[in-house]
């Protein structure tokens, strides 16, 4: 009985309504679903509130930049290492093969300036503080002593850096030597070349 009423007085409310404001024409009820579908797009690109929490869609994340290649770099971000190695050497020994003189000639195989910072040869040092250009020489005396009596010393170094950068490198090369002797039987070991020794090392 109760359900009755309610419909009745809720079809009666209605054509009470109706008859006060009017029954609403196609174009408004167009109009108000145009203003709804707006808010709804409006709000799709703010953060979601969740249980009284704001959620915020995750960060895109910026694509990372790729490292452009420069003379001191590859594409890929990696250091081009530079090479230097002792072209060729001059060995000068004393008329009594008892003492020897090594000249060097260095030579810059890389594509930027270098400066030569120091070596070491049968156990003498020395500092070089000498700029080469790219694919230049230059030549020095790197050692001045006894003759070696065996081939024991198999290795030197020469240290320079990139001037651009200031990183360091170390080129060790291999010494080889020609066994030689005289006539009285004095037997020596003469420098004949040294051998760049892959990879340079960078330090």
């Amino acid at each position: 009985m109760g359900s009755v009423l309610g419909m009745r007085y809720n079809v009666g409310m209605g054509w009470l309504r109706n008859l006060i404001f009017g029954e609403p024409d196609d174009e408004y009820l167009a109009r108000i679903s145009s203003i709804k579908n707006i808010g709804d797009s409006s709000r799709a690109g703010l953060p979601q509130e969740i249980n009284g929490d704001v959620e915020n869609k995750p960060d895109e994340t910026p694509a990372v930049s790729e490292q452009k290649p420069d003379q001191y770099h590859l594409a890929g971000g990696q250091k081009i290492i530079p090479e230097i190695e002792v072209e060729r050497i001059k060995a000068q020994p004393s008329s009594d093969n008892k003492s020897l003189e090594i000249w060097a000639y260095i030579h810059n195989l890389a594509s930027f300036d270098i400066e030569l910072d120091k070596y070491e040869l049968l156990g003498q040092r020395g500092d070089l503080n000498k700029f080469l250009k790219p694919g230049e020489i230059f030549e020095l005396r790197m050692y001045r002593g006894a003759m070696p009596e065996n081939d024991s010393v198999r290795k030197m170094y020469i240290q320079y850096k990139i001037v651009g950068t200031g990183d360091y490198f170390q080129a060790d090369h291999t010494i080889n030597y020609k066994y030689e002797q005289d006539n009285q039987g004095n037997k020596w070991y003469m420098p004949d070349s040294l051998k760049l020794i892959r990879p340079v090392r960078d330090i």
